[in-house]
């Protein structure tokens, strides 16, 4: 029989190193570029950047989920391995 080994406090470490990361990430772009000019393509970068301001924000979020569901999991599966440990010693 196989079994996995989970390093929690590994597993931890790199869970709040990844927070720590989300965290930092600013996504904030320029909201105007143009100043006094009108072009297609200015309009265009502001557009551009408006969007991807939206999407690193989304992504953001998704990790911040992310990483809150992992983190959920693994310390599920750590009282699991206790409660199982503990009703092997009783035996």
């Amino acid at each position: 029989m196989s079994e996995i080994r989970i390093k929690y406090n590994e597993v931890e470490a790199a869970l709040s190193q990844l927070q720590s990361a989300v965290q930092a990430l600013e996504p904030v772009m320029p909201e105007d570029i143009s100043g006094l000019n009108i072009l297609e393509t200015v309009d265009e970068l502001n557009n551009i950047n408006n969007r991807l301001q939206q999407t690193l924000t989304a992504y953001q979020e998704l990790l911040s989920k992310n990483t809150q569901g992992t983190r959920e999991a693994v310390n599920l599966m750590e009282e699991t391995d206790k409660d199982v440990a503990s009703g092997m010693m009783q035996r």
